[in-house]
């Protein structure tokens, strides 16, 4: 959800806002092999998060186990 705002804003051509957390996903839209510089940080209910980058998925449970 973070990265919605950025992109609305960027495909309304609209200046960007300082401070924002999020990052435009236009290029993938427009492109989806597209690179991407920060890795994608997703929550599944309380307590599961994964970080995930082109190669690698790290993944914390609610119990605290760990997957790589």
């Amino acid at each position: 959800m973070l990265d919605l705002y950025p992109t609305l804003v960027d495909m309304a051509g609209l200046p960007e806002k300082e401070g924002l957390q999020g990052h435009s996903l236009v290029p993938q839209l427009k492109d989806p092999d597209a690179g991407r510089r920060w890795p994608a940080i997703t929550t599944h209910n309380q307590g599961n998060h994964t970080i995930r980058t082109e190669r690698w998925r790290y993944i914390r449970y609610a119990n605290g186990s760990e997957e790589l």
